[in-house]
């Protein structure tokens, strides 16, 4: 009776490699996430500054772009801190 054929076995990946390359992305994103940041309190601080004594629809919709651009980035900061923190273990 002729023996049956395997499939070849699949090797599995190193977790080292892939983990590397993650952690290297998710570094390579820090700065790029610091400096948009950066750019939002900015914003936030030009539309603080031109706020005066009365509604000026220039200053709110400064105001309203920087708030939304805020909060983006908040949940941006959230989700890149729990890849780090996943990386961690």
């Amino acid at each position: 009776m002729p023996s049956r054929r395997r499939a070849p076995r699949k090797r599995p990946r190193a977790p080292g490699k892939t983990l590397a390359k993650v952690r290297a992305l998710a570094i390579a994103m820090e700065e790029p996430l610091y400096g948009a940041r950066d750019y939002v309190r900015a914003l936030m601080l030009i539309g603080w500054g031109l706020m005066g004594p009365g509604p000026n629809e220039d200053e709110r919709a400064i105001d309203a772009v920087a708030r939304a651009a805020a909060k983006e980035l908040e949940i941006l900061e959230r989700k890149w801190d729990g890849i780090f923190k996943a990386l961690r273990g």
